[in-house]
């Protein structure tokens, strides 16, 4: 055999046992409900985090690679799972959009969280419209989202949203002038969250104050909006308590993890 066979041979290996390690099922000591998880190489991207949270791990382009039918499977069978986390790891978070086409149907979740990718984003317009599907969601988290206006006057879809959290995406005033005037959106929403979206301004931020239910606004590293704009804001939104964190480096934008809170 020559070395360059030989090469390519052991390459070829390590790259299956890599799939392999990355798709390691960890199971939770308090979760014993789950200890039935199918053995399959979906499943093996479950990562349980209590009895009502489940993190997919996305360690590959997964779309044509994965049959996603055993994970609908395994949550319609477990009903209290309420919150999906979509969780990236080795740079990618592309789930394909088999994916949430099932996550669509899954009607007992109420919390959906999507980790920040670095490399690549895959809420897309055709996948947010699966997960406008998910109408009964109370807490939201995407991070680098590219969607078109359109489908950002979709989040009226959700008729309970309490928290909105939106970090690096292309969210405008004008779509924070469409989400304001949602009358879903109006009589829930009570903590909303930007951070690295640089297309807002307090023009824009000022059109919440339609948000009757509104009660925590955070504006992290959005370049557009400073500390100087807090006085202005807390005129336009009195009794919304207001966080402003500004300036942002690049180095900060790019480590931005998220959250609820």
């Amino acid at each position: 055999m020559s070395k360059k066979v030989l090469n390519f041979t052991v390459l070829f290996i390590l790259l299956i046992e890599n799939v392999t390690i990355y798709g390691q099922v960890v199971k939770d000591d308090n979760a014993s409900t789950h200890s039935n998880l199918i053995q399959r190489p979906v499943s093996r991207l479950i990562q349980i985090e209590n009895e009502n949270t489940i993190a997919i791990l996305s360690s590959v382009p997964s779309e044509g690679l994965y049959d996603y039918k055993e994970l609908d499977i395994y949550v319609r069978q477990h009903k209290e799972i309420q919150t999906i986390y979509i969780r990236s790891i080795m740079g990618y978070a592309e789930m394909g959009y088999d994916f949430y086409k099932y996550l669509s149907t899954w009607r007992n979740i109420k919390a959906l969280k999507h980790d920040p990718p670095t490399a690549a984003s895959d809420i897309t317009d055709i996948n947010f419209s699966y997960i406008c599907k998910l109408e009964q969601l109370e807490h939201i988290r995407l991070v680098d989202l590219k969607l078109t206006r359109e489908s950002f006057k979709k989040f009226g879809n959700f008729k309970k949203l309490k928290t909105l959290s939106l970090g690096k995406c292309n969210i405008s005033d004008k779509n924070l002038a469409d989400i304001s005037n949602m009358e879903n959106i109006q009589n829930n929403l009570q903590y909303l969250h930007f951070a690295g979206c640089s297309k807002i301004t307090v023009k824009g931020l000022r059109k919440l104050q339609k948000l009757k239910e509104l009660k925590e606004l955070r504006v992290e590293y959005c370049k557009r909006v400073s500390t100087n704009d807090l006085d202005a804001l807390k005129k336009t939104l009195p009794g919304v308590e207001i966080k402003i964190v500004n300036p942002y480096t690049k180095e900060e934008l790019e480590s931005f993890q998220g959250g609820w809170g």
